[in-house]
């Protein structure tokens, strides 16, 4: 009860929405601002300090990769790839071709490292595991996914001393030639999501085996993996074997049948999802698309069979697309029409869009996601509803990037 009055004012905080001029329905034009100077005002020195939490006498602490891992760098033939995994602390990795590192950021120690992978490392990222599956010391997962797998590795951070230990691989299971571009999942880690090169949004289950109905059918779009062999291994591994598991992999965009009637010979390139999150919040999968596209996706339980493996498995289904064309189109108008047909550089305009992160309802019911372009551009998507159910995205505001006002320096 003490709480309450404290987290009422959260509660209760105004959407962000009338703010963007956003509107409910999906309009041809969007609420456009960043050109007066008034949207980008001068700051002075006072009030910058005021306006900055942070102290402005403590200097950025200066980061540096550890000297071996340099060196690991230097030798990439194929690929190399950095990156930081806060769901384990202030860890970074850094993937060269087939082989992995991980280290702590602050201290520059700690490294440890997996090399037994025959093919390159394209993606990964930190789950938590499913209750009742992994022995009591596996506080993560790290799920790694190369050129022709996927591969789940138990993560253990010891309390003494606070280093990691990966285990060897606990299950693997082939993407059939497909390269996952990004893996995302959701906050317990039960529903774990995968975008593919060939524009397919995957779903990886893996459990304990309870029946015999553990025999899965390709045609249905599952792909049928093992666990982990014990002729892997692992530097600083831990044994966390798995008995009686199994892992699959299902395709929710497109079935198998549909892929071998159809090959990509008479449906043209696949455009590719390039970057993919899961909007816990609002039970929706959100996918950019190699040429721009921004695509929805719902998330709803399929079934509940506790015999079955699939006893978690998901169905999603697409809900719309909002086109490369109609956003450059819908930025291009509203830009015109807010500061007329020759003040923004046409190359500001058609910027492409390089990532997108999610608003929470606590910011905005109705808008979801700020989307950023390479020119600078921000973009607000905002959500078209029918009574209760998301059908749409179209923009909601353009906010143009500083630097443009007639009298900018």
């Amino acid at each position: 009860n003490n709480l309450n009055p404290l987290l009422a004012p959260d509660t209760t905080a105004p959407d962000f929405a009338p703010f963007l001029g956003a509107h409910p329905m999906n309009n041809s034009l969007a609420h456009c601002r960043g050109f007066s100077e008034q949207d980008y005002p001068n700051i002075s020195p006072m009030e910058n300090s005021l306006l900055n939490p942070f102290d402005s006498n403590v200097s950025p602490q200066n980061i540096r990769m550890p000297s071996e891992l340099k060196d690991q760098m230097a030798r990439t033939q194929c690929f190399s790839k950095l990156g930081v995994l806060p769901a384990i602390g202030d860890r970074a990795y850094l993937i060269v071709d087939s082989d992995l590192y991980l280290w702590r950021v602050k201290s520059g120690d700690d490294i440890s490292y997996f090399d037994t992978m025959s093919e390159s490392i394209i993606c990964l990222n930190v789950v938590k595991p499913k209750p009742g599956v992994f022995k009591s010391h596996i506080q993560h997962i790290l799920v790694v996914a190369t050129a022709t797998d996927i591969i789940l590795l138990g993560v253990t951070i010891e309390k003494e001393t606070g280093c990691l230990r990966l285990s060897k691989p606990l299950y693997k299971i082939s993407t059939d030639t497909i390269h996952m571009s990004e893996i995302c999942s959701n906050k317990d880690g039960s529903d774990i999501y995968l975008a593919g090169r060939d524009g397919s949004v995957y779903e990886l289950i893996y459990g304990i085996n309870k029946s015999w109905t553990s025999v899965f059918s390709s045609g249905l779009g599952y792909l049928r993996g093992s666990q982990g062999s014990n002729s892997s291994s692992s530097r600083n591994s831990n044994n966390a074997s798995v008995n009686n598991g199994f892992i699959t992999l299902k395709n929710h965009t497109q079935s198998a049948l549909s892929r071998y009637l159809l090959p990509t010979l008479l449906t043209g390139q696949a455009d590719g999802i390039v970057k993919m999150q899961f909007d816990s919040q609002r039970k929706v999968i959100y996918a950019l698309s190699e040429k721009g596209s921004i695509s929805l996706y719902s998330v709803e339980k399929e079934f509940d069979q506790t015999i079955s493996p699939f006893s978690n498995t998901k169905s999603i289904s697409h809900v719309y697309t909002l086109s490369n064309t109609n956003i450059i189109k819908t930025v291009k108008n509203s830009i015109i029409q807010a500061t007329g047909p020759s003040a923004v550089p046409q190359k500001v305009i058609e910027g492409k869009i390089i990532g997108f992160s999610i608003l929470p309802i606590s910011v905005s019911r109705l808008v979801a996601l700020q989307v950023v372009t390479s020119s600078g551009v921000r973009l607000f998507i905002a959500l078209g509803f029918n009574e209760t159910e998301i059908r749409t995205l179209h923009i909601a505001h353009v906010r143009l990037p500083p630097g443009l006002s007639p009298n900018a320096e």
